[in-house]
């Protein structure tokens, strides 16, 4: 039990630290390359994608796995996961099509809706 925790405690702390050094690594040289004001659109447009994956994904990391502990047989647990995957699917799939349909037919993402629709 010891080892796990500490082989995921390992594992969760190396992830952190390479997303960590990525950004301090990403940022400066994005800065530069895209400037001030490129740069202020594409993390505008990152937020909107993110505020928009955490719709997807709402609720699914907290009840997914007790349901998932609480099914004791093996074909429902399967069945239990394709239908969370088919609805964030479903989900994420609409949610880029009112973002297209939205970007393509109003003037709201105006100066940098390539960049929101290829997020």
């Amino acid at each position: 039990m010891n080892k796990i925790f500490l082989k995921n405690f390992f594992n969760l702390l190396v992830n952190q630290g390479v997303n960590i050094l990525v950004a301090i690594i990403a940022t400066p040289i994005l800065f530069q390359k895209l400037g001030e004001s490129n740069f202020g659109l594409m993390n505008l447009s990152f937020s909107i994608i993110m505020l928009l994956s955490i719709i997807v994904s709402y609720g699914y990391h907290l009840n997914g796995p007790k349901r998932i502990a609480e099914i004791n047989d093996s074909s429902s647990t399967f069945n239990f996961i394709n239908d969370i995957i088919s609805l964030r699917v479903l989900i994420a799939l609409s949610l880029a099509l009112v973002l297209v349909f939205v970007s393509i037919n109003t003037n709201v993402f105006e100066t940098y809706d390539d960049i929101i629709l290829f997020s």
